[in-house]
């Protein structure tokens, strides 16, 4: 017995110099990261431990994120959030996404003029998905390929919509908190629970987090040690 202890802490002791080396490798990782960031003007890569909170809110001063990601055919998301329902309707309100002036193609979430239900636009298609939220109740909304869904987290209820045969990419990014409308920032009052999504193949989860050296609130990726937070310096409300 004493014997196989000692085999179990010989492998143990052979395995840490890998763990090591993987350590200095995701360091070197991040470093580069950084340095490539700041090449860009981005000033949002982390410097130190985050906060966890229930959710980063926007409001009339219009704070929004601009995830950086062009969507296409193969951008898969998971959104959790709610709206500050408007007074009024008169015009389709957007809340979420991006839309490309060429071929006048969407990749977006937004509510109904009038109706106030909820629509998502994919490539050039839109499928109404009725329901239409309260004000402050959290949904999520998620595209797995080409089926969309909306969720009513009080009440599990689902409703699912497929588009077909899309193909298309993007050159505008992915607003959440507002809606990229090729150049033109429209800005949505919400709160932001999570935003769940396909990269390269690979999901990430970005919650909301605050930076205690200056207190930022964004959305920020563990996996990666990214955060996302207001371009233009107007800091999210949070709880």
């Amino acid at each position: 017995r004493d014997a196989s202890l000692r085999q179990f802490g010989a492998l143990g002791n052979r395995r840490a110099p890998r763990i090591c080396c993987m350590d200095k490798i995701r360091a070197v990782m991040r470093e580069v990261d950084r340095i490539f960031n700041s090449m860009l003007g981005k000033n949002n890569t982390p410097t130190g431990p985050y906060i966890r909170v229930n959710y980063i809110e926007s409001d009339s001063r219009g704070q929004y994120i601009d995830t950086g990601i062009l969507p296409s055919s193969l951008t898969d998301f998971d959104f959790i959030f709610s709206l500050t329902i408007p007074s009024s309707l008169s015009a389709n309100y957007y809340f979420f996404g991006s839309r490309d002036y060429t071929g006048n193609k969407y990749y977006s979430l937004s509510l109904q003029a009038n109706t106030g239900s909820v629509i998502g636009r994919f490539d050039t298609q839109s499928h109404n998905f009725g329901i239409a939220p309260k004000d402050n109740e959290v949904f999520k909304a998620a595209c797995v390929k080409n089926v969309w869904s909306l969720i009513r987290t009080s009440t599990a209820e689902t409703v699912t919509r497929t588009f077909n045969d899309v193909a298309f990419g993007m050159t505008n990014t992915i607003y959440i908190g507002a809606f990229n409308n090729y150049g033109e920032i429209r800005t949505a009052p919400q709160r932001i629970y999570r935003f769940y999504v396909l990269i390269n193949n690979v999901y990430y989860t970005y919650e909301p987090f605050v930076r205690p050296s200056d207190g930022i609130a964004g959305l920020y990726c563990e996996r990666l040690d990214d955060f996302w937070c207001d371009p233009n310096g107007k800091n999210f409300l949070y709880a």
